[in-house]
């Protein structure tokens, strides 16, 4: 049975513990693909539950400079989320998340520059292989 990627969003949200409601929470990212999530954690944080707006996903103050960075988190993975769909027809939450991690992926970068080399767009002169060890 062939499953179909139909289903896809994104949503940001703050983690706050009930351990420690007063210390600073990092912002979340949540990956769903057919209801399968994964969940991503960015580098920003937010101190109170109330500075977060659930509707835009975002910080309430308008010019805050994390909305800025959480919009660019956000296209990147949905620059990979097409691309991957284009190469593999398929993926997950858990693949898409590893493609953007840059984890146990082959770099979408190393498949444009072979896709270029292939369609002869790209003449390479050298190449040096470099042997690190012990």
């Amino acid at each position: 049975m062939q499953m179909r990627n139909d289903s896809y969003t994104l949503k940001f949200y703050p983690f706050f513990t009930k351990r420690n409601p007063k210390a600073p929470q990092t912002i979340y990212l949540r990956i769903t693909i057919n209801r399968l999530k994964a969940e991503i954690a960015t580098k920003f944080e937010i101190t109170k539950l109330d500075e977060w707006d659930d509707l835009t996903q975002r910080i309430r103050t308008a010019k805050n400079p994390i909305n800025k960075e959480l919009s660019i988190i956000e296209g990147n993975v949905n620059d990979f989320h097409n691309k991957l769909k284009y190469k593999n027809g398929e993926i997950t939450a858990a693949e898409l998340k590893d493609a953007y991690l840059g984890r146990n992926t082959i770099s979408l970068l190393f498949i444009n520059f072979m896709e270029a080399y292939f369609a002869n767009k790209i003449e390479i002169n050298h190449i040096y292989a470099v042997n690190y060890c012990c």
